[in-house]
């Protein structure tokens, strides 16, 4: 297998560019890339792939939940970790995006068969560092791959090429086996879904008469495709994202679900918070991951609603010390990524979420592993420590 196969008008130039040295600041300190950040089942959900860590080594790993047992896939031999996998589904293989540590613009492409052979590699230029093209989870249709940037680009798996749309604001997520989309302007927002062969959108929703939340990551369908939850936020100054916020406390979250292209519900979050990257962890109930920041350490926990807002609860997930120097060098920006670094995934069957602390480099021992909430178990939480030393 070796084929190539009712807002303010945007800031100046001066202030975006500002703003831009700032967010290049705090990711390459934050390093938010993606390292298995979400972990990947298998079909049958017997199995979960996941970035872990070996001692100072990224690695790529595989748990078995019959056995309780991990193994050691591979090593990633990149020296930020600084990549993502997805699961290729038309055929058995993974394919594996990775920032290039030699040069800050260039992201490669390869995809790895279940035997363990791999393609060779394809450089892509989707526009931005590569750091911050991979906080946003690689998304694989009709054998393309689809990297956002300040570009979105299209990787043909096969042949190498590359189509790009340079819509303002354009973000792509996965949506059934295809591939959704939002863009974001400084007047409105939208929701639909891409063509993977076209490229052309098809807008399903759009922000809301009167809506003043946008935003906060990208969106997810339920399994029918009528129902989409989008993890929200409101409050930042009109100059923000080009002027960083003093505190967490100007911005207020929420999770909109919308039916159908209409806005279902809005469930407002209270207190001081981060909210990240939300999943339907069953046919009616999200799940997302939320942060709550404390002076020596950082609170995370997986909140859960049903689509109608009338449940809700919150299970503990870990807490994690806080990285002083990130915290004094990204400020709120660090505060806002915490949660990228621990991404829900839930099993096929809803009864088990997934998720990895790889990317919590300051987290000790004791507490960083693969973490199972067993959701048909009391929402009890295992942790499956990153040890991979021979037996």
């Amino acid at each position: 297998m070796t084929s190539r196969r009712n807002r303010p008008t945007a800031p100046s130039q001066d202030a975006t560019t500002a703003w831009l040295r700032l967010l290049a600041c705090g990711l390459g300190l934050l390093l938010v890339a993606g390292l298995g950040c979400r972990p990947r089942w298998s079909k049958d959900g017997e199995r979960v792939t996941y970035g872990a860590r070996d001692g100072d080594r990224h690695i790529v790993a595989e748990h078995e939940l019959a056995t309780g047992r991990s193994r050691k896939l591979f090593d990633i031999g990149l020296n930020d970790g600084a990549m993502d996998m997805v699961r290729d589904p038309d055929q058995p293989r993974w394919v594996i995006v990775w920032a290039d540590g030699t040069d800050d613009a260039l992201v490669k492409v390869r995809t790895r068969d279940d035997g363990g052979e791999e393609s060779e590699a394809i450089e892509v230029r989707p526009g931005g560092r590569n750091i911050s093209i991979m906080m946003t989870e690689p998304v694989v249709a009709r054998g393309y791959v689809f990297l956002t940037g300040s570009k979105l680009t299209r990787v043909d798996l096969e042949t190498g090429e590359t189509k790009q749309r340079d819509d303002r604001g354009l973000v792509a997520f996965p949506m059934d086996d295809g591939v959704g989309y939002t863009t974001s302007t400084p007047v409105g927002w939208e929701i639909g879904r891409l063509d993977p062969e076209t490229l052309e959108r098809t807008p399903m929703i759009e922000k809301p008469a009167d809506c003043d939340w946008r935003p906060a990551g990208a969106p997810r369908y339920d399994p029918t495709g009528k129902r989409c939850a989008v993890a929200v936020r409101r409050g930042e100054s009109a100059e923000f994202p080009f002027q960083q916020p003093a505190s967490l406390d100007t911005f207020e979250w929420a999770i909109l679900i919308f039916e159908e292209g209409k806005l279902l519900t809005t469930v407002a979050l209270e207190g001081t918070q981060t909210m990240g990257p939300i999943a339907w962890l069953d046919a009616v109930t999200i799940g997302a991951t939320v942060m709550r920041p404390g002076d020596k350490e950082d609170r995370f926990s997986l909140l859960e609603t049903n689509f109608s807002g009338s449940f809700r609860r919150e299970t503990p997930l870990l807490n994690a010390p806080v990285n002083e120097r990130m915290l004094k060098d990204g400020g709120v920006i660090y505060r806002l990524k915490q949660p990228l670094f621990l991404q829900p995934s839930p099993s096929p069957d809803g009864k088990t979420v997934a998720f990895t602390t790889a990317k919590m480099p300051s987290l000790p021992p004791d507490r960083g592993g693969l973490l199972l909430l067993r959701r048909d178990q009391k929402n009890r939480v295992d942790r499956v420590a990153f040890d991979f030393a021979e037996k």
